[in-house]
């Protein structure tokens, strides 16, 4: 018996799956269903196809339809050499094989060096890439009984957890998606069908204090952690996590005072503050959030800690995150809120009681120091020149492209306010600094990175007034789920525009998925919903429209406009107007 691999090329990622245990032939299956010939990688979305699949698609993944610049589409010849030494290894076990073809075989690969070229060596420690199994939102239903299970599913999270899940994406925010896994099972009580309360109104508040460069407004100089204190692991833990899901006290409160932040997230999207309260450890729940720990954010699902603490019993923990602004009201994907999972009297009792006056928590240290890597957007000749001048005082990175490396994006204004361009819309979702070209100035003229909270942009020409990029920057920092969080979204038309702006359907796939929704390749039905598409939007107010829309059918008003139209309380039709003002103003706006 020997076992084989089959490498499948399927929709959004790569897997590698382990197949019969008997002898079989290896199988290298592109999206066409043929073998794999000259495999081309596109680094966008992670995607690998043929060659010959890819000729007559430009420069569009023939799998995701995601747009890729030439140079980000690459000979894989690891995958190369991969199919290569599958296929010795096939007709090795293969019988009837004659000794002299596989001598003849081994020779023909040994010259070509596995896919490297000649006078190329092979180093057999370098670590290959590693591919992950596709994990099924629908556990979190299977497995709704076993909530208490707590060691169990921190076991099973903790594997999974390891694996990294490539997604399509091509933005900040997305990117963040990438690496989740499923950690703990049963977190609903009742299904979202069955959820029939109002949801919450999700505000948006300054966070303590942002970690931003522009607020160490005198210190001119620029520094950065230790690289062991934000070190992560396979799971993506940092040294906090680890030391709050050990119960190490004095470990984390010397992280803490080295200055490690209480509001990462692993790969997961659990934060120490989560491992904490789901282990039990008050104390440790007490430091995290007098150090600035962020109570209301959630993990995987959108549970926050609260939820956790419910679904855990921990009854003792309960007044103290209450006591420091947990919000019960706060809904998981699913619509279920801490009180609609709260099982017992006692654990009603204690959410019932609202504390008598807040808890104050201490301001963030200066945790970290991000460098500004800055694009200018639609800038005239004699701001561009004064950006360039700009980034070479100050030895800073400048982007011509918007990518999930910017955190600063410099435009021009009028009143201080922006037209809202493809960029500008990616850094509104996102939660990047917007903002106008006085900074620059003003950063010359004191010799020093000051405030950009003082040249944030207000709005665009649109929706001036509407705070927009702000709102988008105070909830990325405050790590709550971008706008179209449980969302899902199909383009009914090819272009679209709105006023004097132009946008083609992949312009607003990748702005979807910057602001964290999904994007449907067929109109949904209302009357057959897949049960794993039933989220409840995380920002969605609670009595509005949209408190359980989870489908939006986005379409061009005028020729080609769907002469049905769905308002029904889970499906709705709407205009792209409507979508690109939730974009501008970072809010689900009443239709």
């Amino acid at each position: 018996m020997v076992h084989t691999m089959a490498i499948i090329c399927s929709y959004k990622r790569t897997i590698l799956l382990p197949t019969s245990t008997e002898y079989s032939h290896t199988t290298v299956v592109c999206k066409c269903k043929m073998i794999f010939k000259n495999p081309l990688r596109f680094s966008v979305c992670g995607h690998l196809v043929c060659k010959e699949c890819t000729e007559d698609a430009s420069n569009i993944c023939p799998v995701c339809d995601v747009p890729s610049c030439k140079s980000d589409i690459t000979s894989d010849h690891i995958f190369q050499s991969i199919i290569t030494g599958y296929e010795l290894i096939s007709k090795l076990l293969s019988p009837g094989r004659s000794s002299k073809e596989v001598t003849d075989h081994k020779e023909t690969t040994n010259d070509v060096s596995c896919g490297l070229g000649k006078g190329h060596e092979v180093n057999s420690n370098k670590q290959q890439p590693k591919c992950a199994l596709p994990i099924s939102r629908n556990s979190k239903r299977d497995d709704s009984e076993s909530r208490r299970t707590r060691s169990s599913d921190r076991k099973l999270s903790k594997t999974l957890a390891k694996t990294k899940v490539i997604d399509v994406c091509g933005d900040d925010d997305s990117k963040q998606n990438k690496k989740k896994s499923n950690r703990r099972s049963g977190n609903a009580k009742d299904s979202p069908q069955e959820q029939t309360e109002s949801k919450p109104d999700h505000h948006i508040s300054d966070p303590p204090m942002l970690n931003s460069p522009g607020h160490q407004k005198s210190n001119p100089t620029r520094h950065s952690l230790n690289k062991e204190i934000m070190k992560r692991n396979k799971k993506g833990e940092t040294p906090l996590h680890v030391a709050c899901i050990k119960g190490d006290i004095k470990r984390i409160e010397e992280l803490l005072e080295a200055g490690a932040s209480p509001c990462t997230k692993d790969n997961a999207g659990w934060t120490p503050l989560h491992e904490a309260v789901s282990k039990g450890y008050k104390d440790i729940v007490q430091l995290l959030l007098e150090n600035g720990a962020f109570v209301n954010a959630p993990g995987l699902y959108n549970n926050t800690p609260l939820h956790d603490a419910v679904i855990h019993q921990r009854l003792d923990i309960l007044p103290l995150l209450l006591a420091y602004g947990a919000d019960p009201d706060v809904c998981n994907i699913e619509g279920n809120s801490a009180r609609n999972l709260a099982e017992t009297d006692a654990v009603l009792e204690i959410l019932e009681k609202r504390p008598a006056e807040r808890k104050s928590t201490m301001l963030l240290k200066a945790i970290s120091f991000e460098e500004p890597v800055i694009l200018g957007c639609n800038l005239d000749p004699e701001n561009q020149k004064m950006l360039t001048k700009f980034v070479q005082i100050f030895k800073l990175k400048l982007i011509n492209i918007f990518n999930s490396d910017v955190n600063h994006v410099v435009v021009e204004v009028n009143d201080n306010q922006c037209s809202p361009s493809v960029p500008i819309l990616h850094a509104i979702l996102t939660g990047k600094w917007l903002i106008n070209t006085s900074w620059i100035y003003q950063c010359l003229h004191q010799n020093a990175l000051v405030d950009p909270g003082d040249f944030e942009v207000k709005g665009t020409v649109n929706y001036p007034n509407s705070e927009g990029p702000r709102k988008g920057r105070i909830n990325a920092e405050q790590l709550l789920p971008s706008i179209f969080n449980g969302c899902f979204f199909y383009l009914a038309s090819g272009k679209y525009s709105f006023g004097e702006s132009v946008f083609t359907k992949n312009d607003l796939t990748a702005l979807i998925r910057s602001g964290g929704g999904v994007l449907l390749t067929r109109e949904p039905n209302p009357e057959a919903i897949p049960p794993m598409e039933c989220t409840v939007p995380y920002h969605a107010r609670g009595s509005g429209p949209f408190a359980s829309c989870s489908h939006y059918i986005i379409y061009q008003p005028g020729r080609g406009e769907p002469q049905l139209k769905y308002s029904m309380a889970h499906v709705k039709s709407l205009p792209v107007s409507w979508l690109l003002q939730c974009m501008e103003t970072f809010s689900l706006v009443p239709p």
